[in-house]
């Protein structure tokens, strides 16, 4: 269960000395409509009334030519705005024939996480894998039980492909003994335990190292994000469809 509260929580934020209490969004691209953009591959997806709408985003680097048919394994990336990136960095790391699909929704809960890529996790397979990065949001909310329970229901209906999950990463943007850092460490302890039961799932700690996150402390870096991708295709290589 969380410990204390979401006043609690407030009142043990220390942001670092020049920096505003309250925390900007970043915006991924400009676009008329008060919903946060979902980031799909390359392109940003944008539910604007009944209608979805397309907005070109940066272009990928280092693609290449082969088409999905043509892919031996796929990885789908998935997860909240710490993932933000991660999908093209791996893409530009990772070499064979090799699909990388990424999929950011920021400010997402768990619950919205796992039912955005139902139809995506359906098609894989035992020589594909998930990288999902959820709870970090939950834990915010005082709702790290649901969190967990959320995740532990998303690997059990998805025995049929491998799941790599990412620990909640550190919050610099509170002290290091407060009530949501120490939710982040029973949060991620239960997930490593989650884990060891689990034939096709493995965990992927994301750095605790204050220089690999922004000046605010709530997010990775540029630097961060580099040494997280690097990190990804590394557990990937080695844990994913090599696990028969």
């Amino acid at each position: 269960m969380v410990s204390g509260n979401t006043k609690q929580h407030a009142a043990d934020r220390t942001p670092p000395a020049g920096i505003l209490h309250h925390q900007t969004q970043e915006p991924v691209e400009s676009c008329n409509t008060n919903t946060i953009p979902t980031v799909v591959g390359s392109w940003i997806s944008v539910k604007k009334g009944n209608k979805m709408k397309d907005i070109r985003a940066k272009q990928v680097r280092n693609c290449t030519s082969a088409s999905p048919s043509e892919k031996d394994h796929k990885i789908l990336i998935i997860g909240d705005r710490h993932l933000r990136n991660c999908a093209t960095n791996v893409k530009s790391i990772i070499t064979g024939s090799l699909e990388v699909q990424g999929i950011v929704k920021p400010g997402a809960g768990t619950n919205i996480l796992t039912k955005l890529v139902e139809k995506e996790v359906r098609s894989l397979t035992k020589n594909d894998v998930i990288v999902f990065c959820g709870g970090a949001n939950d834990i915010g909310r005082n709702n790290s039980s649901k969190a967990l329970h959320q995740i532990t229901n998303f690997i059990a209906v998805n025995k049929h492909t491998n799941i790599i999950l990412m620990a909640a990463p550190h919050r610099y943007d509170f002290i290091t003994d407060s009530c949501v850092n120490k939710d982040i460490t029973s949060f991620n302890r239960k997930l490593r335990k989650l884990t060891k039961i689990q034939h096709r799932a493995t965990i992927l700690e994301i750095p605790n190292i204050r220089e690999l996150f922004t000046d605010y402390g709530l997010h990775l870096n540029g630097q961060g994000k580099e040494k997280l991708s690097n990190q990804i295709v590394a557990q990937i290589y080695t844990q994913s469809w090599t696990r028969n």
